[in-house]
């Protein structure tokens, strides 16, 4: 084996699903608009919480140029920024 085998590049993702992950945040840095359920993915967030969001008015959903509904990533970041201030002055 060569030496610099074992020095593997640390940019290197190990897993199916951690690459997709990478996928979609690279994503959301380029365009800024998500699926819910990618964002919900990335926020760490459980996807109803998001749709419960959109429901109640405080996140809008749009229409891609490709079709799909998404949701500004920065204009739902604010909204939940929002949500835990709301939750946390209780």
């Amino acid at each position: 084996m060569p030496e610099d085998f074992e020095e593997a590049d640390p940019t290197l993702v190990d897993s199916e699903e951690e690459l997709a992950l990478l996928e979609i945040r690279e994503q959301a840095a380029q365009v800024g608009k998500l699926s819910p359920r990618e964002y919900a993915k990335i926020r760490g967030k459980a996807p109803q919480l998001v749709y419960y969001h959109i429901r109640k008015k405080h996140i809008e959903m749009e229409t891609c140029i490709c079709g799909r509904k998404v949701i500004d990533v920065a204009k739902a970041d604010a909204a939940f920024a929002q949500s835990e201030r709301g939750r946390r002055t209780e």
